[in-house]
């Protein structure tokens, strides 16, 4: 039986191509590798995190969504949904939940790739713990501990007994976005500008 209430609208495969490789490690052939400058590796990092938090936003929103469609659609919660179209033997391909499944699914690798390139800087990086929390606090932060100021970031690193000035914060938030950006673009550097582009497209 196959549920068909809403058209499914894939991805493109490149896409799904790209962020297996992100998850996997693989770097991007040489012949895929655009024509980067630290600039625009740098500009380009700050990009991916100024959306960190409306991606989560949107990871929520998203499956609050895919379990109201899985109860007005099917009558079951979507924790219960795999479990439920298997014993029903219900065929979810090409469907409008099938697609809003994968869409989430994305954009938690895409998150996960960013998390891990994060936790290496913090473990391996020469002030690697200082760039964390400042990478933290301005951009990766839950919402009580979100940060509408610089002044308030300041505040909060010398509450974690980092006493950075008002004054040098600025050079040292951008000497951890470019300590960041080698991460992102060392190996992967194509699959992290195709992430971009994604981005874009999507509205983020």
């Amino acid at each position: 039986m196959s549920v068909k209430d809403k058209k499914a609208n894939g991805q493109p495969q490149e896409v799904e191509k790209m962020l297996d490789r992100m998850v996997s490690g693989r770097p991007a052939r040489i012949e895929e590798q655009p024509d980067l400058n630290k600039n625009w590796c740098f500009h380009n990092t700050e990009k991916l995190l100024q959306r960190y938090r409306s991606t989560l936003m949107c990871i929520a929103v998203a499956l609050d969504d895919l379990d109201e469609e899985c109860l007005g659609t099917l009558g079951v919660h979507f924790s219960a949904m795999g479990e439920f179209a298997q014993q029903m033997d219900i065929d979810l391909s090409n469907t409008y939940i099938e697609s809003r499944l994968r869409t989430m699914q994305r954009n938690k690798l895409m998150l996960q790739y960013i998390d891990k390139a994060i936790k290496s800087m913090r473990a391996y990086a020469k002030n690697g713990e200082e760039f964390y929390w400042i990478l933290y606090f301005k951009y990766l932060s839950s919402n009580e501990d979100i940060c509408q100021t610089d002044g308030e970031v300041v505040e909060k690193l010398r509450e974690k007994g980092l006493p950075v000035s008002s004054s040098t914060f600025y050079r040292r938030c951008n000497l951890a976005i470019d300590t960041l950006s080698g991460i992102l673009w060392g190996f992967t550097a194509r699959d992290t500008w195709s992430l971009v582009e994604m981005l874009e497209k999507k509205g983020y």
